[in-house]
């Protein structure tokens, strides 16, 4: 008769480091910069860390003086650009080691049950964080006092070393590998329109409208 006991235990951690800078110029003109350092234990010694900056610039077009002459229609207008990446870490805490399963596999001569290990999954080394970098031009509006409002939004984004898991010829003892592999561009618009119909003390009439157009490749 066979007895085995079983127990398991994990650990991981996750550090996160980020750095923003907001400057606003008499409330038009307006100045956003971030900067992260994500860490995770899953990744090698050499990749743990991924550095993800970004930058976003806006104006207020409605807090100009020129402005005034459209605010009984457009009361409403801000157009705003941003640059920048952000990391996704869609591993395993242990993917990046080998893995050594264990248990009873052979007989001997007598009968008698032995224990043995053996490599169940290749080391990756090398993953590192998956990065998307990308632009957003958007704009904000608002027309009759805020009772129509709304806003256009473009972006265009690029992924790189995509967190991929890589199935191998069956042949050998391995049929999966981690990796980065590949790379998505992915571009698209959205539009949102929110429009106040009626408003009274004690009832309210609001529409809203959403659409969205996306391609990857």
């Amino acid at each position: 008769e066979l007895q085995e006991a079983e127990s398991g235990a994990w650990e991981e951690a996750s550090l996160f480091y980020m750095a923003r800078l907001f400057y606003s110029l008499k409330d038009k003109y307006l100045l956003t910069f971030t900067f992260r350092r994500d860490g995770f234990s899953g990744f090698s010694d050499q990749n743990k860390f991924g550095i993800f900056p970004s930058g976003a610039l806006g104006w207020v077009a409605s807090e100009e003086p020129f402005f005034q002459n459209l605010s009984d229609i457009m009361n409403y207008l801000k157009l705003r650009v941003s640059y920048g990446s952000s990391g996704n870490r869609t591993v395993g805490r242990y993917q990046t080691l080998a893995k050594v399963d264990g248990g009873y596999s052979y007989v001997d001569r007598s009968g008698k049950s032995l224990y043995s290990q053996a490599v169940s999954s290749m080391a990756s080394s090398e993953l590192k964080w998956e990065t998307t970098t990308g632009i957003n031009l958007g704009g904000d509006f608002g027309f009759f006092n805020s009772r129509l409002n709304g806003s256009i939004e473009y972006y265009n984004n690029n992924t790189t070393d995509l967190l991929y898991i890589v199935d191998l010829p069956s042949i050998g003892r391995f049929n999966k590998f981690p990796d980065n592999l590949g790379k998505i561009h992915n571009h698209g618009i959205e539009v949102t329109l929110s429009s106040l119909n009626m408003k009274s003390s004690d009832f309210s009439w609001r529409t809203d409208f959403t659409f969205a157009r996306n391609r990857d490749e």
